[in-house]
C-alpha cells in the first residue's frame, strides 16, 4: 500500500471537486474531508460523508462502527444501524 503525502492528498482534491461538483457545493466540502482526513488518519470517501454531514448540519446514520466512532468524536449526530444479514 503507498503512503500518500498530506500535499499529495491535497493535490488530488481538484479531481474530487469536478466530481462532487454535479452534487452539492464542493470547495467547502472537499477541503473540510481533506481535513478530516489528514487529522484523523481516515479513508478520504469516509471522510466526505462526515464532511457533508457537518457542511448540512444532518446526523449520520451507517452500519460502519468505525466511521460512527469518528463521527461521534468531531461532534456529529450518529445513528449506528444494524447492517442486514
Amino acid at each position: 500500500m503507498e503512503i500518500l503525502t498530506a500535499a499529495e492528498i491535497k493535490s488530488a482534491s481538484s479531481e474530487l471537486r469536478r466530481i462532487i461538483g454535479y452534487f452539492t457545493e464542493t470547495d467547502q466540502l472537499i477541503d473540510a474531508a481533506t481535513d478530516i482526513s489528514i487529522a484523523h488518519n481516515h479513508k478520504i470517501y469516509d471522510s466526505l460523508y462526515l464532511a457533508l454531514a457537518l457542511q448540512t448540519k444532518n446526523p449520520l446514520a451507517t452500519a460502519d462502527q468505525r466511521i460512527a466512532s469518528l463521527a461521534i468524536r468531531i461532534g456529529i449526530a450518529t445513528e449506528l444501524v444494524e447492517a442486514e444479514a
